[in-house]
């Protein structure tokens, strides 16, 4: 799981302007917690 977040962020940090990848950045982080609940 560790694994496929690291590849999430990678592409986030290659691929959106900074207002938008902190946007994705912290959906990924609520729903990576959400469903660890």
């Amino acid at each position: 799981m560790e694994h496929i977040s690291n590849n999430l962020k990678t592409k986030i940090l290659n691929d959106e302007s900074n207002e938008e990848k902190l946007t994705k950045f912290n959906v990924v982080l609520i729903s990576n917690f959400c469903c660890r609940l």
